[in-house]
């Protein structure tokens, strides 16, 4: 985890505290979360140059006592990997240009029949330039289109504070999969973080939360083969 995401969990965790000694309840589904920087492991994988680390899921690794990445061109992007995140079953990924390499990663886990099971995991990566993936991103009258113009989230966003309408319009290449709301959501004397997916192009009541939610696209690239994450957030 980065130092900014760090932070940021940590500010989001106190704030549900805060919240839910006022409203009396609060809890968070960490499994339903978002997160811009996360991608799933593939034999084949493409990734911006954004400004920030990317995070490989890859199944068991979070099993495993320890494990060894490399990648065969570091000039193209490094991977890192750290016995204290192990738990998360991540690897790092840091794009240093445009270019591909190899990510090899080897590691091996215990099953609870006592059996171990070695594995190696490789991946072709493909690091390509940023380019904004939107035509047009509006919450009611605000444009925030060009907050993402060189990566791929923003805490500069600034929503509506009411009942607005979304409208997402995807470059040619890029396809959305979802859009979604995500933040400490009321409900009577209760406030839960809670991630919603809402409809494009329809309005979305931003009212129902304690504080200004984070505003999250997903989107897929026919042309890069990758689903990416983008993050729209008030600081």
């Amino acid at each position: 985890m980065s130092n900014r995401k760090a932070k940021l969990f940590l500010a989001v965790f106190g704030l549900i505290l805060t919240m839910g000694l006022i409203f009396g309840a609060a809890s968070v589904s960490a499994a339903d979360t978002l997160d811009y920087a996360s991608v799933k492991y593939g034999t084949k994988i493409s990734l911006p140059l954004a400004n920030h680390v990317w995070r490989v899921k890859v199944s068991y690794l979070n099993r495993a006592e320890k494990a060894k990445v490399t990648s065969s061109d570091t000039s193209v992007a490094t991977a890192l990997i750290y016995s204290n995140t192990l738990k998360s079953g991540y690897f790092y990924v840091v794009p240093r240009k445009k270019g591909t390499t190899t990510i090899s990663l080897d590691f091996s886990y215990t099953t609870s029949t006592g059996k171990k099971v070695n594995l190696n995991r490789t991946m072709k990566l493909t690091v390509y330039p940023y380019a904004n993936p939107f035509n047009t991103v509006k919450v009611g009258s605000k444009d925030l289109t060009a907050l993402v113009n060189r990566t791929n989230y923003t805490t500069k966003a600034k929503f509506f504070n009411g009942n607005a309408l979304i409208r997402v319009t995807p470059k040619k290449e890029w396809t959305i999969r979802g859009i979604y709301v995500q933040g400490l959501e009321k409900s009577g004397s209760t406030v839960k973080y809670t991630t919603k997916k809402i409809a494009n192009k329809e309005h979305f009541n931003f009212k129902k939360y304690a504080i200004m939610p984070d505003l999250y696209v997903v989107l897929y690239s026919s042309k890069q083969k990758v689903t990416m994450t983008v993050m729209f957030a008030v600081s």
